[in-house]
């Protein structure tokens, strides 16, 4: 987690992993903490559907696998040349075992392998999860957690919309704050759409962490957006605060100039008793404040006050 509270994220883009080194190197110069990479397995394969399914659309694979655990190990040596935290998404133990050699931060479980509840408990023994809770309902995401507390990992919560392009009324950001007050664990922003008001958007409703897809060119942030990114989400991290109201530091010398205090409207000489119809209030704040005025009525000047003089605890008896 970086200093400002917020950690961002790049998803890089399926490649042949020299390729994806380089692009290591320009999220990092975007600003990136960390970057994703994906491992396809058996579990991204489509299976042979019985005949009375046969009019289901498969579709392509979502996930290109990596050409080798080789190409992950350069992707894991780019990331400590650029001091980038590394997360692998995997979604079967296939994925896992080749993943687990290049040590990881975090392994990132994919929206389609949430329900996996037992591979979820292999994956999260002892390590750090992200849960990606695309397509999935609360209980779904309940049953996940689960799984990792039980197996002794640590959850983080990724909220978003699988669908690219989404509709703005399903992004539904306020789940934010329910998934992180249900479970009482880190929540993030899993962003599939080039949306920089969104992302900013969520960073402002508890996001910790901000996933980004990423690329040189073409579709995706690139290194100038991912910084300008950077730049926007963490100055909201920063201004969030801890929910606290008080006066702030940098308010108190206004403070004390513009709020009023209590003074004398007219001359009040020493052992008169104080009426309100002697009392007026005038600027700076530094005497006694004007909600105070029920407690000093009734008492005696302890000396002479001239007119317009900020009344002060000590010219009380």
């Amino acid at each position: 987690m970086t200093t400002e509270g917020l950690t961002l994220a790049a998803m890089l883009p399926a490649a042949p992993g020299s390729t994806l080194a380089d692009a290591v190197g320009a999220a990092a110069r975007g600003g990136a903490d960390a970057v994703i990479v994906q491992l396809g397995g058996a579990g991204d394969r489509s299976a042979q559907l019985p005949f009375e399914l046969a009019d289901f659309e498969t579709g392509a694979d979502p996930v290109v696998p990596l050409v080798s655990g080789d190409d992950l190990a350069t992707i894991a040596a780019a990331c400590r040349e650029h001091a980038l935290a590394l997360v692998v998404s995997v979604s079967d133990d296939e994925g896992l075992r080749v993943a687990l050699d290049a040590q990881p931060m975090a392994l990132h479980v994919p929206p389609a392998a949430l329900g996996d509840l037992v591979f979820i408990a292999t994956a999260a023994t002892g390590r750090a999860v992200w849960l990606d809770t695309a397509m999935a309902n609360v209980d779904e995401v309940a049953e996940a957690v689960a799984a990792v507390q039980k197996a002794g990992g640590q959850p983080s919560l990724l909220h978003g919309l699988v669908t690219v392009a989404g509709p703005p009324e399903e992004q539904n950001l306020n789940a934010l704050a329910t998934l992180r007050d249900r479970f009482d664990v880190p929540v993030g922003w899993a962003a599939r759409d080039v949306a920089p008001a969104l992302a900013v958007a969520a960073v402002a409703l508890g996001a910790s962490v901000l996933v980004v897809t990423f690329a040189a060119s073409g579709e995706g942030f690139d290194a100038a957006a991912l910084g300008q990114l950077k730049a926007d989400a963490g100055l909201v991290a920063r201004a969030l605060g801890d929910g606290a109201k008080r006066v702030q530091p940098s308010e108190w010398p206004a403070r004390d100039r513009l709020h009023r205090s209590l003074v004398a409207r007219v001359p009040i000489a020493r052992g008169e008793a104080l009426t309100a119809d002697m009392l007026a209030t005038a600027r700076p704040g530094l005497g006694l404040k004007p909600r105070l005025i029920d407690a000093i009525l009734g008492r005696r000047a302890a000396l002479d006050v001239p007119a317009g003089t900020v009344l002060t605890l000590g010219m009380l008896q």
